[in-house]
């Protein structure tokens, strides 16, 4: 059964990448209530259309509300040609997400490959919100292409807050690249891990959460210590 939707104007678009914008919601403040852990998601569409799924990307305490849309169907490709004042319908925020009280003085790695950037920064801001509670955070970024990389924007702001930012492309022609290349799952530290002592944070697709997780067991991470936002 759908979720009941509820109309909300975007009142700020940007362009991410050449496929992706991020869209700010204004929001009730009955749906905002709804909005508890970054991770949580929630279903858009147009009238007459099936909603899709799409990751909260802002921090929750925020009072509007952020995706990022990729254009890869025909309802995201008409939802990236609206304009600000234009009107998109939402769900209330769904799911569990990401466990953040369970990150709170360790030491943390994030992984996100193409647009699983978006729940990855709603849990990076709420982090970035309580820094001094963290031991080191770095950011693991796979993406096709060195365009590729939704809110390349904002990494100034997030190493001023000594979050360390590791990025790699998977597309291995390309020669105007100098950082790693390959999937982002062999972005994963060949020394040994203070493994009691760190938690990880994972979005992309099932096979780079399957690979992620493997290799991160095998040097000693706990699976309690590796959290999805499903």
């Amino acid at each position: 059964m759908q979720n009941k939707m509820h109309p909300s104007v975007i009142i700020r678009m940007i362009n991410e990448t050449p496929s992706s914008k991020h869209l700010e919601l204004e929001i009730n403040s009955s749906l905002q209530k709804t909005y508890t852990a970054a991770g949580q998601w929630i279903q858009a569409g147009l009238a007459e259309t099936k909603p899709a799924i799409f990751a909260l990307s802002g921090e929750p305490s925020h009072k509007k509300w952020s995706i990022l849309v990729k254009n890869t169907s025909p309802l995201t490709q008409k939802i990236t040609q609206l304009k600000e004042g234009d009107s998109l319908l939402i769900s209330e925020a769904q799911g569990k997400g990401f466990k953040m009280t369970e990150t709170i003085g360790k030491h943390i790695f994030l992984f996100a490959a193409g647009s699983g950037i978006a729940p990855i920064r709603a849990a990076l801001l709420w982090m970035c919100k309580r820094r001094s509670q963290f031991e080191a955070i770095t950011l693991y970024y796979g993406a096709r292409n060195p365009n590729e990389f939704a809110y390349q924007r904002e990494f100034d702001d997030w190493k001023k807050k000594k979050i360390k930012i590791i990025q790699t492309i998977s597309n291995t022609t390309r020669k105007d690249w100098n950082s790693p290349v390959g999937y982002v799952q062999k972005l994963i530290p060949h020394d040994e891990i203070d493994s009691a002592h760190t938690t990880v944070l994972i979005c992309g697709m099932p096979s780079m959460i399957r690979e992620v997780t493997s290799a991160l067991r095998q040097k000693g991470i706990a699976k309690e210590n590796i959290l999805t936002n499903f």
